[in-house]
C-alpha cells in the first residue's frame, strides 16, 4: 500500500446510445449544413 494513490476512474462517455441512431443524427446534421 506504500505507493497507492487511489482509484483509476473511467471518464469515457456512456456507451448506452444506439450507434445507428447517433450516426444517422450526425449524417442528418452534416447534410443540412449549407456551404
Amino acid at each position: 500500500k506504500k505507493g497507492w494513490k487511489g482509484y483509476l476512474e473511467d471518464r469515457r462517455p456512456n456507451s448506452a446510445a444506439d450507434p445507428y441512431k447517433v450516426a444517422a443524427r450526425i449524417i442528418k446534421t452534416v447534410k443540412g449544413v449549407e456551404i
